[in-house]
């Protein structure tokens, strides 16, 4: 986010809306850790020695974790059980979010920003609290928080609204004065159908989505 924008359109949604919250998401717009998602099989590749495949990254970014290992075993013959394969993987996401994922641009003037202003914020994430907190402790964010909710921890999902409640519920706002901040199309329509405020945040990631992101966001940066 660049210094004219945080001190130009944003400042005035913030106010235009009376904004009292702020959630986040944490990939994609807090962490820059998408690129180790869409990498993660050819890293772990590369651990074993195994040359990958240019579209390795997209062909397993529409897998969920135990589809992903499956496909790793059958097409590189690895003599590993899907279970083992997981855990290596979930170990080598761990030690990225723990050493090397890095803030997104503009994150912690971000931050530093809305708590000058008494904005309370939290976290909503589909990723587990045993990657964010080792991440968000190494980048010194942590203490801007109220609470870090994840998916996993209420058996939910961003297409139901409920973390964005609970997230609320627990920062004591209302709906329509908390701004959650995603980068995903599908919870950015989640949040804004269920009444909350919405900054669409960009991020290369889901680059193709950004016009229709833009539609169901109050607010749009970059």
């Amino acid at each position: 986010m660049s210094a004219s924008q945080l001190n130009g359109e944003l400042i005035s949604a913030l106010k235009t809306f009376q904004i009292q919250g702020a959630v986040f998401d944490m990939d994609g717009v807090l962490l820059d850790s998408m690129p180790l998602w869409e990498h993660a099989g050819e890293l772990y590749l590369d651990s074993l020695g195994i040359s990958s495949p240019a579209d390795l990254g997209q062909t397993l970014l529409e897998m969920n974790m135990q589809e992903g290992a499956v496909y790793l075993a059958d097409h590189f013959g690895l003599e590993k059980s899907v279970p083992e394969i997981m855990d290596d993987i979930n170990r080598l996401i761990i030690s990225n979010y723990r050493h090397t994922v890095p803030l997104k641009d503009g994150v912690m003037e971000l931050l530093t920003e809305l708590k000058k202003r008494n904005i309370k914020m939290a976290v909503a994430t589909s990723s587990d609290t045993m990657i964010a907190i080792p991440a968000f402790q190494r980048l010194q964010i942590d203490r801007y928080f109220e609470d870090i909710l994840t998916c996993s921890q209420y058996q939910t999902s961003k297409r139901e609204p409920f973390i964005f409640e609970k997230a609320a519920e627990i920062m004591g706002t209302k709906k329509e004065r908390t701004l959650i901040f995603e980068d995903s199309l599908s919870a950015a329509k989640t949040a804004a159908k269920a009444g909350f405020r919405v900054a669409g945040v960009y991020d290369r990631s889901s680059a193709d989505m950004q016009e229709e992101l833009k539609k169901h966001s109050d607010i749009y940066m970059r």
